[in-house]
């Protein structure tokens, strides 16, 4: 089997015009979908009028689509920490904090941090978001994370969604004479380029290689039948423990 790698602009892909001609045009059978949010809001119907073989990658439809279960990348993750003793356990994803912000956002966001919140619940502790009601710049994250790093209810442990958010806390931590993990556990729910995170951390990253082995074999039984519904795959994320979660520090238990 041949794979072809093509960049489509929002124009083709809500084109009654163009959307048919899609695969004549590529010379493909199929195709795999890698447009994760904010995708034309006519697409899916015209994929599924016009019977394209089609399987959506990384994004959360209730057909043909394969993706990582992020719900569960919160929960595994929050019950770590929990198990480590934390109690005070934070969320943080800067830029979050209005609801128009969350309704344009990857799903992941909002099963990551629907994971860690039920997580918490089950507990019997309240969930803490860290997050800023506006998009911040690279200086205005720094501030912003030594101000509650900074702060007498200062959380004993954070799950952060992303790598960027974790560099902008973790060199905050340093300015503050803070120690990693010892004074602050964190855990990521994306990898990304962890390599260049010290100390370590761990993370739940997305299983890549099982991901793969589910869309190939889906696309194949769409080619076959392009109008029969193939049922969404939802994907275990790895739990990657590069790093330590030390029990919290003394005087930090309490939420």
């Amino acid at each position: 089997m041949h794979l072809i790698v093509s960049k489509l602009d929002d124009a083709a892909l809500s084109s009654e015009a163009k959307v048919p001609s899609l695969l004549s045009e590529m010379s493909a059978d199929g195709l795999i979908l890698n447009y994760t949010h904010g995708y034309p809001a006519q697409l899916p119907d015209l994929i599924r009028r016009y019977r394209i073989p089609c399987v959506w990658l990384n994004a959360n439809e209730p057909f043909d689509c394969v993706h990582s279960d992020d719900d569960f990348a919160g929960y595994f993750a929050c019950l770590e920490l929990l198990n480590a003793g934390h109690r005070n356990i934070a969320w943080a994803h800067y830029g979050m904090g209005t609801k128009e912000k969350r309704l344009a956002v990857h799903y992941s966001v909002i099963d990551r941090y629907a994971g860690y919140s039920r997580a918490m619940r089950e507990a019997g502790l309240k969930p803490r978001r860290i997050d800023n009601p506006r998009e911040i710049s690279t200086d205005e994250s720094l501030a912003f994370s030594r101000a509650w790093l900074d702060s007498p209810d200062r959380p004993s442990a954070v799950l952060v969604y992303d790598p960027g958010v974790a560099y902008s806390i973790m060199y905050a931590a340093s300015t503050l004479g803070l120690s990693i993990p010892r004074d602050l556990s964190i855990v990521t729910l994306d990898r990304g380029n962890l390599a260049n995170l010290s100390p370590r951390v761990s993370s739940m990253s997305i299983n890549f290689a099982a991901v793969a082995n589910a869309v190939v074999p889906m696309l194949i039984d769409k080619i076959r039948e392009p109008a029969t519904p193939q049922k969404t795959v939802v994907v275990p994320p790895l739990w990657m423990k590069n790093g330590h979660t030390f029990a919290p520090p003394h005087g930090r238990k309490s939420a």
